[in-house]
């Protein structure tokens, strides 16, 4: 792995220690996913659901990107230093 740490949509988890290679329409691995608190899980999925129904709403955008690193976060125990991009 390379000593840029992967980003969403980047086809890689973004998980730092991992970088396994996964589908781009994914934030990290599924091992990792697993990891995340289901009530993390679920903020993420609407927060994807809230921008999909509004693709160009930046309101939308940046709480997407907040549920994306507060996912993260659960499960390196630190704050996402890159930024997730849907």
């Amino acid at each position: 792995m390379d000593t840029e740490r992967p980003r969403a949509g980047s086809g890689r988890c973004v998980i730092p220690e991992c970088g396994k290679r996964i589908d781009p329409a994914y934030l990290m691995c599924a091992a990792h996913w697993r990891a995340v608190p289901n009530a993390i899980q679920r903020r993420v999925y609407l927060a994807l659901n809230r921008y999909s129904n509004c693709p160009g709403s930046q309101a939308a955008l940046d709480n997407l990107r907040a549920k994306q690193r507060e996912a993260v976060e659960s499960i390196t125990g630190a704050t996402a230093v890159h930024e997730a991009h849907a």
